[in-house]
């Protein structure tokens, strides 16, 4: 492998596919014995209402052109595979993301086998001294892995690209082991990678998430490929499109000392005639918080007193994160402004405050660090991995805090509605591959019951 080549082209159909990884060599050597797994991201689903996939799954086009190209080079044996979070009250799953996308439709044209990895079985891999993780023996059979994730920034590690996509390849236990609070997430998903590493990276760049990693961000219509058989390469070059180097995204950092890589983006060999300064755009990826850290910054538009929601950190696992977000949306439909000292707690480094009357733990990480906590006054468990909107609507409103899911699903019409607006620009037959739901649609388009 030449270390640093990378191409980056403009996505114009799924041929763009091919010439993104004939460009950088990218499936040199693969032929028809070759045993491949492509790793997507489809991180998760929320069923509540209509889901917007732009910038946060990867895209089924992508994913498409890249089985195509593997049957162009003679390949027999392919494998897509994720993890994606369980949850049924939401109904996220990889089994019913499969479904809902239509991925029978690849079984179908290019006998690929579809594998959802928390359905095991795994082995116990010691990535480094003292450190051992649970990842998917798939990879016991795998000859070449691919990643295959979205260009988009990370509330937690700044951006999610090749290597974090890797997290996907392991037990849900694993996953939350890489949010140790002891230990950065980015330390794991370098180490994750440097044991792993993919035979291609392909980033999927038609959609750019801005503050995501989830639907909850704004999703960019971008039209970039970019592809290295250098998964450092190609994260690299993805970051800096996305405004971000090295001396932000730590495990950039971490990997380029243990390789001795360059961080510089002009000593990469990029293909395809692209100036990476034309198309860099940068994206925030963070969300604003209020100066005491008392809760988001809409919190003080609201006027919200005596309620004290502190900011996740990077403790705070994906499945968690995933229902933050309904939760925060959940507490800013209260219409009482007014608390007594009320807290809620996540991940599992925050400990409960002195003042507080009542400290709420939200999910199971949190209960294990603080349900015993000496300190705390009343401690109030949001129960689940993750807590469910079911429960966590129950657990607040049964102990002072009224609330309504009808704010959140009006956030999520909300959501939807920015992308239903341009179908040109955000067409759902870039994730359906099959038949779109109706829930799915815009009103307009739905069906007369």
């Amino acid at each position: 492998m030449d270390r640093g080549v990378v191409s980056m082209v403009r996505y114009e159909g799924p041929d763009s596919v091919g010439r993104a990884i004939e460009l950088c060599d990218g499936l040199e050597g693969v032929g028809r014995s070759t045993r491949v797994v492509i790793k997507p991201n489809l991180v998760g689903w929320d069923a509540q209402g209509p889901y917007p996939p732009w910038g946060t799954l990867t895209t089924s086009r992508v994913v498409e052109g890249l089985c195509a190209a593997l049957k162009e080079k003679g390949v027999e044996d392919i494998r897509i595979g994720e993890a994606s979070i369980r949850c049924k009250d939401i109904g996220s799953g990889t089994r019913e993301i499969f479904q809902r996308l239509g991925y029978e439709k690849l079984v179908e044209r290019y006998g690929v086998r579809l594998v959802d990895f928390n359905e095991g079985p795994f082995r116990e891999v010691e990535i480094e001294p003292g450190h051992k993780l649970l990842v998917t023996k798939e990879m016991d059979t795998c000859d070449f892995l691919i990643s295959v994730p979205v260009l988009k920034t990370h509330g937690g590690t700044i951006v999610s690209l090749g290597m974090k996509n890797l997290k996907g390849l392991l037990h849900s236990k694993s996953k939350h082991y890489c949010h140790h609070p002891d230990n950065l997430l980015d330390h794991f998903i370098a180490r994750l990678a440097q044991t792993y590493p993919p035979g291609l990276t392909l980033i999927d760049g038609i959609y750019a998430n801005e503050q995501g990693p989830l639907h909850m961000g704004f999703a960019h219509r971008w039209n970039l490929l970019i592809a290295s058989r250098d998964v450092f390469a190609a994260d690299l070059l993805g970051a800096y499109i996305l405004g971000y180097g090295a001396e932000q995204v730590k495990y950039l950092a971490e990997v380029a000392r243990d390789q001795g890589r360059s961080v510089e983006i002009r000593d990469l060999k990029i293909r395809g005639g692209i100036d990476p300064e034309e198309v860099r755009k940068p994206l925030k990826w963070d969300w604003p918080w209020l100066p005491d850290n008392s809760g988001p910054e809409p919190f003080g538009k609201l006027g919200l007193r005596g309620l004290r929601l502190p900011k996740y950190e990077h403790s705070l696992c994906t499945g968690c994160s995933y229902m933050f977000n309904p939760l925060m949306l959940l507490l800013m439909s209260t219409p009482q402004k007014e608390f007594d000292q009320y807290e809620i707690l996540s991940g599992s480094v925050q400990e409960p405050s002195a003042d507080a009357k009542k400290t709420f733990l939200f999910g199971q990480c949190q209960i294990r660090k603080n349900q015993k906590h000496p300190g705390a006054k009343e401690l109030i468990p949001i129960k689940g991995c993750p807590p469910s909107m079911a429960e966590i609507e129950k657990t607040l409103n049964e102990n002072g805090i009224p609330v309504s899911r009808k704010g959140y699903e009006q956030y999520r019409l909300y959501i939807m509605s920015r992308y239903w607006k341009k179908p040109d620009v955000y067409p759902l037959t870039d994730f359906y591959l099959g038949e779109i739901p109706a829930s799915e649609l815009p009103p307009a388009q739905k069906a007369p019951g």
